[in-house]
């Protein structure tokens, strides 16, 4: 212990959390505390939250709607499923048509799935048993659930574990089914929710296809003109301005006084939302051990950028976004057991704060480099118009 010396031992909350939840303070015949499903724990702890967080207010310049949700956990955490369910067994039997909340996505690893997203759809078409009116009996009937409402916050649990009744005990899947750093779950919602999505995802792929064209079009620049473009002032040459080239100048960029920059994550008329169904993973829990009473928990958070924070206990480490990956399963090794999805901002282009971009002549031979001195930072002997 003493080797971290800077550690933060959260002792108050959960002495907290084993009074409010006695069967967290359940010992083992050896006398210490058993080992819980921290998934359950998890869940308990969002239960309690709901009764005591009061939803955010949106900044009174945002343009979006204050939030209706009764709590914060409601407002940032909780989606809503549409529920379709008809009858396989007689044609006259009306659909039923029914919503509910969720906190989580369950991600169920039978034995064909290897990824998430094929994980995470597997339960939302499949075939029950419920009452059915007109036949007076239980019925099959096939059950579709569709995402209705986006969390800005989605919260995926990865079902690993199971009971074994024969042999009375429990069991864990230990089968490597890969994640993503970068989640997109448009498949899974409605068709009216992403009618509502598409506009704000247009923006994104604007920004990538913009990011694309000025790779293009440099690389056309430079070879028609020998200009190196390398600095972050200088943009490059759209195919729909190559015909300036002729007037003498060379235009950099139709879109030079505007950039690019992190816009909303919900929709204006309802914040806490997700606007896009793009996320980005923010924190992972995992399990090393072969059944949920038992082994070792660890979280790892993402700090920023690709630096990530390994809580192991105590001991408090830095890891890098590649070591993250590997905690898909597997073997022995921890396992992704509950994984927290992330907002990613809509892009917008708005006004940059600094110069725009300069205009170079045609037939100019040079290498363009940031001047943070002032004074011409090139090589060339010929002047750079000025607007």
């Amino acid at each position: 212990m003493d080797r971290f010396p800077n550690r933060m031992i959260p002792l108050m909350m959960v002495e907290t959390m084993r009074k409010v939840y006695p069967r967290f303070a359940e010992q083992s015949d050896h006398g210490g505390f058993m080992q819980h499903d921290a998934n359950e724990a998890w869940i308990e702890l969002m239960t309690n939250l709901k009764k005591q967080l009061l939803p955010l207010s949106p900044a009174a310049d945002s343009g979006v709607m204050p939030s209706t949700a009764a709590n914060f956990v409601e407002q940032y955490l909780e989606g809503e499923f549409e529920i379709t369910m008809k009858c396989k067994e007689s044609e006259t039997e009306p659909e039923k048509h029914q919503t509910d909340k969720f906190q989580q996505l369950n991600c169920y690893l039978d034995r064909e799935i290897k990824y998430l997203q094929a994980g995470l759809s597997s339960r939302f078409k499949e075939v029950v048993s419920a009452n059915a009116v007109t036949l007076g009996r239980n019925a099959d009937f096939d059950k579709v659930m569709k995402i209705s409402r986006l969390p800005a916050y989605l919260t995926v649990q990865m079902v690993r574990f199971y009971y074994k009744e024969r042999q009375a005990v429990g069991a864990k899947v230990l089968k490597d089914v890969k994640f993503p750093l970068l989640l997109d779950v448009f498949d899974l919602c409605s068709p009216v929710l992403q009618k509502k999505l598409q506009p704000y995802r247009e923006k994104f792929r604007e920004r990538d296809e913009s990011a694309v064209q000025r790779d293009i079009a440099a690389t056309r620049l430079a070879k028609q003109t020998n200009v190196t473009v390398n600095a972050p002032g200088v943009t490059a040459l759209g195919s729909s301005q190559l015909a300036e080239k002729d007037a003498g100048f060379i235009k950099i960029d139709e879109h030079e006084d505007l950039e690019w920059k992190d816009g909303p994550v919900s929709f204006p008329d309802d914040s806490g939302s997700s606007n896009s169904g793009f996320y980005e993973l923010q924190a992972v829990l995992t399990h090393q051990g072969r059944t949920n009473n038992s082994g070792h928990y660890v979280a790892w958070v993402r700090r920023s950028g690709d630096v990530w924070l390994k809580f192991d206990d105590e001991k408090v480490t830095p890891v890098y976004t590649e070591e993250v990956l590997k905690l898909s399963g597997g073997g022995d090794w921890h396992c992704a057991y509950v994984l927290l999805y992330g907002p990613r901002p809509v892009p917008v282009r708005v006004e940059k704060a600094t110069k725009p971009s300069a205009v170079l002549p045609v037939g100019t031979t040079k290498s363009i480099t940031p001047n943070n001195g002032g004074g011409n930072s090139s090589s060339s002997h010929q002047d750079m118009p000025t607007d």
